[in-house]
């Protein structure tokens, strides 16, 4: 049988190309495979980060809900800082107008990462001629941060 590669001069090196491809396409995808799963452990682990974070502020901001609602229905501004297992927030709360006030938290993850996040709340007018808490934060209406 006659050759029609000019590489190829016998029958007895036939295989060898073929192997090495071979070879070598196994070895790209398996090295592939392990940078795919190194990639996917490094997403898992950001997201897990950002789940904490998240639950840190959900927690910081139902804090604040409470303290401003129950103990300090008529605060100006506030300046907290709250410490969890997870992690910890500081919430720093200031009057706005009369019934929007501006909520920035900063997140600190344990593992060192922080995060800043705003949040708008609006709370219903303050009726000054009454003595008690009535409009209280108790029917707080959030806005879309813009």
């Amino acid at each position: 049988m006659k050759s029609t590669s000019p590489f190829i001069t016998s029958n007895r090196g036939f295989v060898f190309p073929f192997v090495l491809l071979a070879s070598a396409a196994i070895f790209i995808l398996i090295i592939s495979a392990i940078e795919l799963y190194k990639t996917e452990q490094k997403l898992t682990k950001n997201l897990f980060g950002h789940l904490q974070v998240e639950t840190i502020y959900q927690m910081s901001l139902h804090e604040l809900r409470e303290e401003f609602s129950t103990k300090n229905p008529g605060v100006k501004s506030l300046n907290r800082e709250l410490v969890y297992p997870q992690g910890r927030s500081k919430i720093i709360l200031s009057e706005h107008s009369e019934t929007i006030y501006i909520a920035d938290f900063v997140i600190f993850s344990n593992e060192g990462v922080s995060y800043t996040f705003s949040h708008q709340i609006e709370v219903p007018p303050r009726n000054h001629e009454s003595t008690s808490h009535e409009n209280s934060i108790a029917e707080i209406e959030e806005l879309p941060n813009k």
